[in-house]
């Protein structure tokens, strides 16, 4: 039984980043996104005030994969959940800031080693180099201020698009 219980509050944490990731992506809250920030920021203060019904209600308005984490997180385990997901959240937070000083800063090799620590960000690492590192920058700053038309065409100059995934829905 408890190896159940640990094995769901895993993949619900998994579930959790997944809706962390995708609300914080290309900046997150306050940093350019065009998305959901409220649900995010609701999410947060569930998690944080450690509130199971309020998360369940959240988690259950969720479509697919999400919303089927309610059935496997009780009341009961819910504080421990609560506070191991923000502990992730926190820590991506604080990687993601990182990688945005380095971008302001224009300091490559640290971006690139920031980078180097997600296995997901290979594809971003073979296209952006120490020489067009600037236009990348150039982008996301172009991006963060609302030039989406602008971040897109150097995106695309870097042969960046955004591809399939969570993005797959926007038009730059």
């Amino acid at each position: 039984m408890k190896k159940k219980t640990i094995l769901a509050s895993s993949l619900a944490t998994l579930s959790l980043l997944a809706f962390a990731s995708s609300a914080l992506a290309w900046g997150g809250p306050g940093m350019g996104m065009k998305g959901d920030s409220e649900n995010f920021q609701a999410m947060q203060d569930a998690l944080t005030n450690k509130d199971y019904s309020a998360w369940q209600e959240l988690m259950s308005a969720k479509e697919g994969r999400q919303a089927i984490w309610t059935k496997f997180i009780s009341e009961d385990e819910f504080a421990s959940f609560a506070e191991q997901s923000m502990e992730q959240v926190n820590t991506m937070q604080e990687h993601r800031d990182a990688v945005s000083q380095a971008i302001t800063d224009r300091d490559y090799e640290t971006w690139k080693s920031l980078m180097s620590e997600h296995r997901g960000e290979a594809k971003v690492l073979d296209k952006v180099t120490a020489d067009n590192f600037d236009k990348f920058a150039e982008a996301m700053e172009l991006a963060q201020s609302g030039d989406l038309d602008g971040a897109k065409e150097i995106r695309d100059e870097l042969g960046l698009s955004l591809g399939k995934g969570m993005h797959r829905g926007r038009k730059t």
